[in-house]
C-alpha cells in the first residue's frame, strides 16, 4: 500500500462528488437519518457542506470532486 494513502475507513463516509455543472455532498452508506444530501454550484460550497457533515456525525471523506484523480485509467 502506498504510504501516502491512509486506508478508507469501514462504515459510512461523505462523499464530495462533481454532479453536472455543480458538486454533490451525501453520506455512502445513508445514515438510519438519511444521506444528507445537498447539491451546491462551487467546488468551496460543496467542501463546506461536506466539512459540516464530517465533523456533525464523525465521518471520514471519499473526495470525488476531481475527476483526473477519481476515473480509472487503463495502463495496458
Amino acid at each position: 500500500m502506498d504510504e501516502d494513502f491512509e486506508e478508507e475507513p469501514s462504515g459510512p463516509v461523505v462523499v464530495l462528488a462533481r454532479d453536472g455543472e455543480g458538486y454533490t455532498t451525501f453520506i455512502d452508506p445513508p445514515l438510519p437519518s438519511g444521506d444528507h444530501r445537498v447539491t451546491v454550484r462551487s467546488k468551496s460550497d460543496g467542501w463546506a457542506a461536506a466539512s459540516e457533515l464530517w465533523c456533525r456525525f464523525g465521518l471520514g471523506l471519499r473526495d470525488l470532486s476531481n475527476p483526473n484523480v477519481s476515473r480509472f485509467v487503463d495502463r495496458e
